[in-house]
């Protein structure tokens, strides 16, 4: 296998950094698959993906939930630009620091090996990070979960909480804000049923027993893979991101058993990087979309990307993670467009930075706050 040097190291972290910008363009995502397509590159990217992670790990110890705490009992103050801005600063410098470390000679390292690097560099460097406080309660939990067979269990999460459950089997699953499912383990099947929300899977190899998620209407069929499956009770349209392996999704029928059987109709294949939504009356798949379907489940990391979107848009997504909502006073405010990555850690700071982007107010009450052409 074609090993990367260090310069294919160097070109990874920049294209992972232009990513997370929400600054790259229609042009760059079209570079970038044609840069990626090369064995060295694609392994190179996916080591730098690996490395970006574990710097947002920072933010998801015991430490970082335990300086929540505090902050959630205390009176909440304080000027939010200039941390969010700090902290923004910081995370992008940490990637940066850490890549030229790692990949300053010609000496490929393997991802077991690059993670083993960045968590010890982390565990190092972690004591001198400055946590910025948190707002409106955003919070990371994790959780190992035993199922027995044939029995069963519910794993859900509040809003603003995103959840990692590592189920007995070896498989991982993220839960975002406001999200249920339902997990039940047979002899000859894993089943999963998205009661609502949205939630990211990395599924355990097991050619014995294939992995189901089920919606109302979608049945996606796996062996092994890691996947993004979204469907809001707000959205009509069931959306799925593949970003490893390949899953086959079917539409289900009535039935009279707990879960529905799938139809007669053909199942429609998703390969790594492709994009499937679907609903009642259509579907849609965009393909070789990785760069898409890597941002789809950023929030696990608890950020979320925008790419010239209108704010309207923006505020509707922010406001799946807040408990005291957002509200856009007017239409023509409604269609500002904006990009940006925003870490939602940052809670209020993010209000803040809208503030200083775009030809906008912000007031609030005790129940809301308003967003109003300046």
């Amino acid at each position: 296998m074609t090993k990367p040097t260090a310069s294919h190291h160097a070109a990874a972290t920049y294209w992972v950094t232009r990513l997370y910008s929400g600054e790259m363009t229609a042009q760059e995502e079209r570079e970038l698959q044609r840069w990626r397509a090369h064995p060295a590159h694609e392994i190179a990217l996916q080591e730098a993906f690996a490395v970006w992670d574990l710097s947002a790990d920072l933010y998801g110890n015991d430490e970082a939930l335990a300086h929540q705490q505090a902050v959630e009992q205390r009176a909440k103050s304080g000027v939010w630009s200039a941390i969010a801005l700090a902290a923004s600063l910081a995370c992008l410098s940490l990637i940066l620091m850490l890549s030229e470390q790692f990949w300053q000679d010609d000496a490929a390292l393997t991802l077991a090996e690059a993670e083993q690097k960045a968590a010890a560099t982390l565990q190092q460097i972690s004591s001198s990070v400055q946590l910025p406080e948190l707002e409106d309660g955003f919070r990371m939990t994790s959780q190992a979960a035993m199922i027995a067979l044939e029995e069963p269990r519910y794993f859900s999460t509040t809003v603003g909480e995103v959840s990692h459950i590592q189920l007995d089997d070896g498989t991982v699953v993220s839960l975002n804000t406001a999200s249920a499912i339902k997990v039940t383990m047979y002899a000859h099947e894993r089943q999963v049923e998205l009661v609502h929300g949205e939630a990211y899977f990395d599924v355990a190899k097991d050619s014995n027993r294939p992995f189901v998620v089920a919606t109302d209407e979608q049945q996606i069929t796996v062996l092994g893979t890691a996947f993004n499956v979204r469907h809001r009770n707000d959205e009509s349209t069931l959306k799925v991101s593949v970003v490893e392996g390949r899953v086959a999704v079917k539409r289900r029928v009535a039935s009279t058993t707990e879960m529905t059987e799938p139809s007669q109709e053909e199942e429609q294949l998703l390969l790594a990087g492709d994009i499937g939504s679907f609903n009642d009356r259509s579907k849609v798949i965009q393909q070789h979309q990785h760069a898409e379907a890597e941002v789809n489940n950023a929030w696990r990391r608890g950020v979320v990307r925008f790419d010239d979107d209108e704010l309207g848009t923006v505020i509707r997504e922010l406001n799946r993670y807040r408990v005291k909502k957002i509200a856009v006073t007017n239409d023509t405010v409604r269609q500002l467009r904006i990009s940006g990555v925003f870490h939602l850690q940052n809670g209020d700071g993010i209000l803040d930075a809208l503030a200083a982007t775009l030809p906008i107010t912000i007031s609030q009450d005790a129940g809301q706050i308003y967003i109003a052409a300046k």
